[in-house]
């Protein structure tokens, strides 16, 4: 999911005209599938197994926090995925690694 929406981050910049493109809308329309899928939130509940798993590229990181539920599926409770700040892009990948759990 993070590496969709690099082409409407770049419109968030500051002094960058916005200029809605057709990869713009393809993004925005894949953003809203995925968000409409069975990727959609469970609530918390304190007997299920909880699991975390992060994971950083060049350009974010990505984090969410599952349950795991009796016949073996995963549901999400949390999910976020953050672009990385211009100083966060010059840290070593280890280093990245390491935020994005810190961020889970």
């Amino acid at each position: 999911m993070r590496q969709l929406p690099a082409s409407l981050d770049a419109l968030l910049k500051k002094n960058v005209p916005f200029k809605w493109s057709s990869e713009c809308q393809n993004t925005f329309d894949k953003a809203k599938e995925i968000l409409a899928s069975p990727l959609l939130l469970t609530h918390y509940d304190p007997k299920l197994d909880l699991i975390i798993a992060a994971d950083a590229s060049d350009y974010g990181i990505g984090a969410v926090i599952l349950h795991r539920f009796a016949d073996g599926s995963e549901k999400a409770l949390s999910h976020a995925s953050p672009s990385l700040t211009e100083t966060e892009k010059k840290y070593g990948q280890i280093e990245n690694e390491g935020l994005a759990l810190f961020y889970a």
